[in-house]
């Protein structure tokens, strides 16, 4: 028998022995040394490097220390899942979102509002889902599910989940302004990080509803007359909508407001509410009322981030003033009351942590404002909500009543212009809208000058067991 021995090892009479620290990878220790297997790879034992000491470990040694896979078993340590089956390989591992439960051998995970918790897990798994960028003139259609980043068309698994389109993706970027659109209300769901640096718009412009705009109740209310109407109602959200005004001098009432439609969870999620019309009976020439703004629900596993210019808006639009036209004759009777505004819309942001940092970013549901009484539109029209700082401006007339102003985080939507003596009632401003955020904290802390210009809620995200 050759009596030399490799170095660092003798043999004694009971096996091999280690004389001095040896490093071994994955496997199972015995004696000192690593049986070289880990799922049935072999592996071997080697000198540590002369600086290295033998128990140093790496900062994620956690994560990625080797699996000792006992066999019928199931484990949940260091934010790690482990299923063995009867002959000791891992039959399933998974990465804990939210850390392993204290009571259950079980991953907690993020369980979002609305049902998406089932598009949440394929986020983690669907390989088709993208690492989703959004540069400046970017569209999502809530209808086809066709999103363009730019001019370039992007595949992104979506399905159609009732009254919204739920996008599914790895992780989103919107790096430049990008359009929401259509009639469904938008959710994306993303197994990762969520960074929002440029406007995401899903608010209504002027009469075109946002993306899953409401109706019913809180829809403004109509002032129809046979002859000079007053103004219609604006929508009602967060408080009741703006009511229109009374046209000359009380001969007809003006619209009353949409109602209010308060909902603290956004559990469903819905869109604003368009405002009344002005009309006269009979006639197919109208002031139209302002689009409700859009529902949004955006869920992270990780973080929602507003960075820089990142701002979301989901206000409701102007209402409009008739215009003469092939509709509109500049005759008889052309002439109307004001649209009632549109009201803001809804936003729910759900993940572990939702920042919102820099004096740029804004979340807002402002209402949209009233038009004013008269003839054609022009300025006579109302304004959408937007992102500003002050309240849409109600559309205004020389001789007509002006319309209503939107409302804000701060003021209730105005009542449009009483028309006394002149003719034509102004619309009514809409209301503002809703938003909602679900962390783990149950907290959220604007900084750097960030600006919530809505009526907003907080909350404990949700959480679930899995597998």
């Amino acid at each position: 028998m050759d009596s030399q021995q490799p170095a660092g090892i003798a043999v004694d009479n009971l096996g091999i022995m280690v004389s001095r620290p040896m490093v071994c990878n994955k496997g199972l220790v015995v004696g000192g040394c690593l049986l070289g297997f880990t799922l049935g790879l072999s592996q071997g034992c080697f000198d540590p490097p002369a600086d290295v000491p033998f128990d140093a470990a790496p900062p994620d040694a956690e994560v990625d220390a080797p699996i000792i896979c006992t066999a019928s078993t199931t484990t949940c340590e260091n934010n790690r899942y482990i299923e063995c089956d009867e002959r000791g390989s891992v039959s399933l591992q998974l990465t804990c979102p939210l850390g392993c439960d204290d009571t259950e051998v079980k991953c907690r995970d993020v369980d979002p509002s609305n049902g998406v918790a089932m598009y949440l897990d394929r986020a983690g798994t669907d390989p088709d889902a993208p690492d989703l960028v959004l540069s400046a003139g970017s569209t999502i259609d809530t209808d086809t599910g066709i999103v363009f980043d730019g001019a370039l068309s992007v595949d992104v698994p979506s399905t159609d989940l009732g009254p919204y389109r739920v996008f599914i993706v790895k992780s989103l970027a919107v790096d430049g302004n990008t359009k929401v659109s259509g009639g469904r209300g938008v959710i994306i769901v993303s197994d990762g990080e969520v960074e929002i640096s440029a406007l995401l718009d899903v608010s209504a412009d002027m009469e075109v509803d946002g993306p899953g705009a409401a109706s019913g109740a809180c829809q403004g209310s109509d002032a129809n007359a046979a002859s000079f109407p007053g103004g219609g109602g604006g929508g009602g959200n967060s408080l009741v909508g703006g009511a229109g005004g009374e046209s000359n001098n009380g001969a007809s009432a003006g619209a009353v407001g949409g109602a209010p439609h308060v909902d603290v969870d956004l559990d469903p999620l819905v869109g604003g509410c368009d405002g009344g019309r002005s009309i006269v009976t009979g006639s197919v020439c109208t002031s139209g009322g302002g689009g409700g703004g859009g529902a949004l629900q955006i869920v992270s596993r990780v973080e929602i981030a507003l960075t820089g210019s990142g701002s979301i808006d989901a206000s409701g639009g102007g209402g409009i003033t008739a215009m003469h036209g092939a509709t509109c004759p500049a005759s008889g009777n052309s002439t109307r009351g004001g649209g009632g505004g549109g009201s803001g819309g809804m936003v729910l942001l759900e993940a572990p942590q939702v920042r919102l940092e820099g004096a740029a970013v804004v979340v807002s549901t402002k209402g949209g404002s009233g038009s004013a009484g008269g003839v054609d539109g022009g300025a006579r029209n109302g304004s959408d909500g937007g992102t500003g700082s002050v309240a849409a401006p109600g559309g205004m007339d020389t001789t007509q009543a002006w319309g209503g102003n939107g409302g804000t985080e701060v003021l209730p939507p105005r009542a449009g212009g009483y028309a006394n003596p002149n003719l034509y009632g102004g619309g009514g401003g809409g209301s503002v809208g809703q938003a909602r955020f679900n962390t783990t904290s149950g907290t959220i802390n604007p900084q750097s000058g960030a600006a919530l210009r809505t009526q907003y809620s907080t909350g404990a995200l949700r959480t679930r067991l899995v597998p």
